[in-house]
């Protein structure tokens, strides 16, 4: 995989380790005002999984998923 790749993955939230937590609430973080990492912490723990999208081995982003 050269520096140029992405790669995706499904993640169930519950097998999600605390270093990767912080990575999404920073880029969370970054990207909405007037929010807290508790905020997206206690968000996150209402979730089933994660789609998550690396840029060579970096965290380039994310979105979660709950299944009614």
């Amino acid at each position: 995989m050269d520096d140029n790749s992405f790669s995706a993955s499904f993640v169930q939230v519950s097998k999600l380790d605390d270093r990767l937590r912080d990575q999404m609430a920073r880029i969370y973080l970054e990207s909405y005002d007037g929010s807290s990492e508790r905020l997206f912490l206690d968000d996150l723990a209402t979730k089933d999984e994660v789609l998550l999208v690396h840029a060579a081995d970096q965290l380039a982003g994310f979105t979660t998923i709950r299944v009614f």
